[in-house]
């Protein structure tokens, strides 16, 4: 049986279809993504990893997704797990204890323009460098970070992807992933098969 991803998508203003899709043709048949339906009753357990790719608000009113009973839920599946992606929105609007775990916050974006994805160093996870139409993600980031991926545009440069180990759960950040065509963008998709593998086994995508 392929290891289980739960896979935490779909808001406002971005639609779980292009995440799910592109994470499977990122990963071939090396998993099972499942879309969480958003029942906090249902335990997580059994599932390799967690991705968190929905930022914290539901349609369409715009209210907090995380009641207390949702955030003992999330981190609760997180322990359980110890392995999580986050991507894009799920960045966006979460409290204070999911920043820990994740090691920053969103804080703004520009309007949607060019922005080039570029790897620093020599990292396991990073892939060639490309440049795409896409929202750049202004975060906040903390200290102990290791960073291997940046992001660079008219308006400046910013961290892009991280890695860090909180407690016992591997933890990775993207910020790319607005539009549906970075999902189908092929060095994106090489980034989120190589995330995945991280967080799950510690090694990066055997498809590199």
């Amino acid at each position: 049986m392929k290891p289980r991803i739960l896979v935490i998508a779909g808001d406002r203003h971005h639609p779980a279809e292009p995440v799910v899709a592109g994470f499977r043709a990122a990963a071939g048949d090396q998993f099972e993504f499942e879309l969480f339906g958003g029942d906090f009753s249902e335990p997580a357990v059994g599932s390799a990893a967690i991705v968190l790719a929905k930022l914290n608000a539901q349609a369409p009113k715009g209210a907090n997704l995380w009641t207390d009973d949702g955030l003992e839920w999330f981190l609760d599946a997180v322990r359980d797990c110890m392995a999580l992606l986050v991507v894009h929105a799920g960045n966006v609007g979460y409290p204070e204890p999911i920043q820990e775990i994740v090691g920053g916050k969103f804080l703004h974006h520009p309007e949607p323009l060019d922005v080039t994805f570029q790897p620093t160093g020599s990292h396991e996870l990073a892939t060639s460098g490309f440049t795409i139409h896409d929202e750049h993600y202004f975060m906040e980031s903390r200290d102990g970070l290791d960073v291997f991926l940046e992001s660079h545009s008219e308006h400046g440069v910013q961290p892009a992807g991280w890695v860090r180990q909180s407690g016992d759960t591997r933890v990775c950040v993207l910020t790319p992933g607005h539009f549906a065509e970075v999902w189908q963008h092929a060095a994106f998709q090489s980034l989120l098969a190589n995330a995945l593998a991280w967080v799950v086994t510690g090694a990066k995508s055997p498809k590199e």
